[in-house]
């Protein structure tokens, strides 16, 4: 009993200071520590794309969807991404990469095209979309977008994510490209950086908010940010152990 009491206070304890860190504002420093940067160290073969440079097609990663089928805040800001990109002339094509997710009748994919065609219905460029609907992970999101890319010859490609994810997406990207491709096929694969400034001003937005009001809102976005960055740094090490990161 003695035993288990110690190792419940130290898992509260645990969460005591996550909370606290959440309160300051630990995904400030938590996702970037595994953004698209830490990929200069990890490989030559995917890398942050360079200002301005252009690739033939932009490749955004899904995420998962509100129980009403429509993209969480997340997907909401890869799609605004990928738009950036795309509509920026820095990518020729785009790519919506997601499947089916358990409970849901709309794809990932689909929720996002459906997403960034909201402004407008006569969006320019919308006949170079395309929608990967197959994919469950971001394994299945590398072989079935390459699949495409593949198939379309694109002799490059820049995938776009969260920063949380961008790390493992990258090295997934490299190594699906080796061990699925001919070489002769295999595009050079970049990842996108988000625009300076935006991740910022949402954080700003919600602190300029009066007194503490803004306290259960922060908390709650604080905790999910936390989530994504512990999950994350466990799905980096299943995918290095199934050997899909090189």
């Amino acid at each position: 009993m003695e035993r288990l009491a110690q190792i419940a206070m130290i898992g509260i304890a645990a969460v005591v200071a996550q909370l606290v860190l959440c309160l300051q504002g630990a995904s400030s420093w938590q996702h970037p520590a595994l953004s698209v940067n830490r990929l200069k160290s990890w490989t030559t073969k995917a890398r942050p794309l360079p200002a301005g440079q252009v690739v033939m097609a932009g490749i955004v990663l899904g995420y998962r969807l509100q129980r009403d089928g429509t993209p969480s805040k997340t997907l909401e800001e890869r799609v605004d991404m990928g738009l950036h990109l795309f509509d920026q002339g820095l990518s020729k094509w785009l790519v919506f990469s997601g499947g089916l997710p358990r409970g849901q009748n709309v794809t990932e994919a689909e929720a996002m095209k459906q997403y960034a065609l909201q402004a407008t219905s006569h969006r320019p460029g919308v006949e170079r979309w395309k929608l990967e609907r197959r994919s469950r992970s971001t394994r299945e999101n590398a072989l079935f977008s390459l699949e495409i890319a593949a198939g379309s010859r694109w002799q490059s490609v820049a995938v776009v994510t969260s920063p949380f994810h961008q790390l493992r997406a990258g090295l997934t990207f490299a190594c699906a490209a080796k061990q699925s491709l001919p070489e002769s096929s295999r595009p050079e694969i970049w990842v996108y950086q988000e625009a300076a400034g935006s991740s910022q001003d949402r954080e700003t937005a919600v602190n300029r908010l009066p007194g503490l009001w803004w306290l259960p809102q922060r908390l709650l976005e604080e905790s999910a940010a936390a989530w994504d960055f512990y999950r994350e740094l466990a799905a980096l090490g299943y995918y290095w152990l199934r050997g899909w990161m090189c």
